[in-house]
C-alpha cells in the first residue's frame, strides 16, 4: 500500500496491516520535524516545542493566549468597553462599581452649586473646602492685633469678644514678649492698692511687734509681688493660705488647682533664691496657732547668714 508523507509529501510504501492504519511519515527525519504554525492572535509564525504540542497549539506566547482569553464587555455605569479575566465582572473600575450601587439621590452643593453624590444622608456640601465655608457662615470675624489677619470664631467660643485678640498662640506669645512685662507691672501696681487679707494683717502685726523695718507688698525685680520684704537682709516673707497653696498637713491629696499653685510657688522661690534673696514661707495655720513662729523663722535665716558671714544676729 502506498501513502503520502505528511511532512515532505513524498509517497512511500507501507507493509503490514497495522502500519497501514498508523503510518504517516516516510522516515524518522520526517516524523521528528515540527511544522511551523501561525498565531491566531498576532499572525506571527512560530514553531511549537513538539509535534504533539503542534496539534493543539494556537498561540505563539502566553501574552497572546492571555489576550485571547479576555472577556470584553460594556460597563453599565460609564459605557466604556473593558475586559477582565473574571467573567462575573460588571464594571470597569471601583468608581463605576460604587456609582452602580448608589442608593441615594444626587444633591446640589449649598456653597458652589455643583451636583454631587452624598456619602451620607445629611451631607450638604461637595468638598472639605465648601464644608468649611458652610460651617463658618455664622462665625464672628476678628482682626488679630499682632499680624492683622482676619480670623473667625464660633459664637459659643466668643462669649467674651473683647478677650479675643490674637489669631494663634504664636501671635499671642509675640505680643507678650513685647508688652507682657509692662502689663504684668501694671497688674502688680493694681494689686498693691487692694486691701490686705486677714492673714496678711496678722503677719504684719507680728512683724510690727518684732520692730523690724519691712515693706508691704513689695515688687521684686518687676516680676513678683511678695507679702513682705526686709530690705536690710534681703529676706522675702510670704504668708500662704492652707487651702490655696496646698498645705500637705491639711490636704494630703491636692487638687489640680493646688498642684499648679505649688509648682508656681516652687518656681518663684527658685528664682528669688537665684537672685540672692532669702525666702520664708509661713502657713496660715502655723501663724494663727503660734505667734512666735515668725520670730523663729527670721532668727534661723539670720543664724544661717551669720555662719556664712552675711549678717549679725539681731535678736
Amino acid at each position: 500500500m502506498i501513502k503520502y508523507c505528511e511532512t515532505c509529501g513524498k509517497p512511500f510504501k507501507v507493509r503490514g496491516e497495522k502500519r497501514k492504519k498508523t503510518a504517516k511519515y516516510c522516515s524518522r527525519e520526517c516524523r521528528t520535524v515540527v511544522p511551523e504554525k501561525i498565531c491566531v492572535v498576532c499572525g506571527n509564525t512560530y514553531k511549537p516545542t513538539s509535534r504533539k504540542h503542534a496539534e493543539t497549539s494556537l498561540y505563539c506566547s502566553r501574552k497572546c493566549k492571555g489576550i485571547a482569553s479576555r472577556h470584553y464587555r460594556k460597563c453599565p455605569a460609564c459605557g466604556k468597553e473593558f475586559y477582565g479575566y473574571n467573567k462575573g465582572a460588571l464594571y470597569c473600575s471601583r468608581e463605576c462599581s460604587a456609582k452602580g450601587r448608589r442608593i441615594r439621590e444626587e444633591k446640589q452643593c449649598l456653597i458652589c452649586g455643583e451636583s454631587f453624590y452624598p456619602e451620607y444622608n445629611d451631607q450638604k456640601t461637595c468638598s472639605v473646602e465648601c464644608a468649611n465655608q458652610y460651617q463658618g457662615r455664622r462665625k464672628l470675624e476678628f482682626v488679630c492685633e499682632e499680624c492683622g489677619r482676619i480670623f473667625k470664631w464660633s459664637p459659643s467660643r466668643a462669649r467674651v469678644p473683647h478677650r479675643i485678640r490674637f489669631c494663634s498662640v504664636e501671635c499671642r506669645n509675640k505680643s507678650w514678649e513685647r508688652d507682657g512685662w509692662k502689663k504684668l507691672r501694671e497688674m502688680n501696681a493694681i494689686q498693691q492698692t487692694h486691701n490686705p487679707t486677714k492673714l496678711e494683717l496678722l503677719g504684719y502685726s507680728l512683724l510690727d511687734k518684732l520692730g523690724i523695718d519691712y515693706i508691704k507688698q513689695f515688687e521684686v525685680k518687676d516680676k513678683f509681688l511678695v507679702d513682705a520684704f526686709i530690705p536690710e537682709y534681703k529676706i522675702v516673707i510670704q504668708f500662704d493660705g492652707d487651702y490655696w497653696h496646698g498645705n500637705p498637713r491639711k490636704y494630703p491629696v491636692l487638687t489640680e488647682r493646688q498642684k499648679k499653685q505649688v509648682k508656681r510657688d516652687r518656681a518663684q522661690d527658685a528664682y528669688l533664691i537665684s537672685c540672692g534673696y532669702r525666702v520664708i514661707r509661713i502657713w496660715e495655720s502655723d501663724l494663727k496657732t503660734d505667734s512666735d513662729i515668725l520670730r523663729r523663722c527670721i532668727d534661723e535665716v539670720l543664724q544661717e547668714m551669720r555662719h556664712t558671714g552675711a549678717s549679725d544676729h539681731i535678736f
